[in-house]
């Protein structure tokens, strides 16, 4: 239907009988047929020429958002600590969304860089999402691989927690604090496993290896998993590891923990000594749980998703559970997390440099 003209409107109010119509048409019809038909055409006029009613950019960009399943890539094998944050939180998320599934794909390799190079390239349309530990800011200095960039490539959701590595051995290890341990490196060769190179685990050592003024010889694993499986079969005697998947070991007297990374003693362990207060002042090491997306997510999409995980996070349930395996909750602001990832690359990447870690 063509634009309906003024002078069509003005003929149909009785406004102008000499234009746009012929005289017998103007004969023919009343006065009230005019009329009602003036108020038709004034209004299909109003619609004709009317701007277009705009959506909320918001609204078209999340629309029904998640409409399909999101994958949630952890760069390490499954039954570690990052897999076990990702399946908690993932878990109250998809309930809340209804039954929409959050799929755990783990691709363990390279201290994380293989899993977190397959997010860089992803599409950021909002279903691809990586679970990110330290290695996230000290690989970039740890490794010569550079098929991504941190700051470039990835905006952060949040950090959901933290947790604290834990220097932990097998009962038959002689050992039975930090300073003994020390004392026993001094004049043997003593190995340690940890969950790779770059991790926590791997960082914890080295940093409290040259404080401590020894030499360690580092065994790195694809994972906490398979660290704390030869723990306890006594293959490796010795382990700087996420505390998380060892809490319930050492509990049982299965493993024995000599000393926490973290400022403070962990509520999951509150026997075990932090490092720091065993004679090694300034020292700690705290490990995250970031989620982070592909760099071209969109702003409204990560809003979103920094929101609910904040709602999952801060739930009695998934709190507990996080709480009583030695993680502490945070789930920041995006804003607040891109802070803290900048603060957190700068101060890892001076560490690198200064010691002789370097992986190929």
């Amino acid at each position: 239907m063509g634009r309906i003209t003024k002078k069509e409107v003005r003929y149909f109010f009785g406004l102008d009988m000499s234009q746009g119509m012929n005289q017998g048409m103007s004969q023919g019809m009343s006065q009230g047929m005019r009329l009602g038909l003036g108020l038709l055409l004034l209004g299909l006029h109003s619609l004709s020429s009317a701007e277009p009613l705009k959506a909320s950019p918001q609204r078209d960009l999340l629309g029904n958002y998640p409409v399909k399943p999101i994958r949630v890539v952890v760069p390490f094998n499954a039954g570690g600590p990052n897999d076990f944050v990702a399946r908690v939180v993932g878990q109250k998320l998809s309930a809340d969304w209804g039954g929409q599934p959050l799929v755990i794909d783990n691709r363990a390799g390279a201290g994380g860089n293989l899993g977190t190079a397959l997010v860089a390239r992803a599409p950021g349309d909002g279903y691809t999402v990586l679970l990110a530990g330290l290695h996230f800011v000290v690989n970039p200095a740890l490794y010569a691989d550079k098929s991504f960039d941190i700051e470039k490539d990835f905006v952060g959701v949040t950090n959901v927690a933290i947790s604290a590595v834990v220097i932990v051995a097998n009962p038959r290890f002689s050992g039975r604090n930090v300073q003994e341990l020390q004392t026993l490196a001094k004049s043997n060769r003593i190995n340690y496993g940890s969950p790779g190179s770059g991790t926590a685990g791997h960082l914890a050592a080295e940093c409290w290896s040259q404080v401590a003024g020894v030499s360690l010889q580092h065994i790195p694993y694809k994972g906490a998993a398979p660290v704390l499986s030869d723990l306890l079969g006594g293959q490796i005697e010795l382990a700087f590891t996420a505390l998380p998947p060892v809490v319930p070991h050492v509990r049982a007297g299965r493993l024995k923990a000599l000393a926490v990374t973290t400022r403070q003693r962990s509520s999951a362990l509150p026997e075990v000594p932090t490092v720091e207060a065993s004679g090694y002042s300034g020292f700690f090491v705290d490990n995250m749980y970031g989620w982070l997306m592909p760099r071209a997510t969109p702003p409204a999409i990560v809003k979103f998703l920094n929101t609910r995980i904040a709602n999952a996070v801060a739930s009695s349930e998934v709190k507990q559970r996080l709480n009583d395996q030695g993680y502490e909750t945070i789930a920041n602001r995006s804003e607040e997390f891109a802070s803290y990832l900048h603060s957190e690359l700068l101060k890892w990447t001076k560490v690198v440099h200064a010691s002789s870690m370097r992986v190929e």
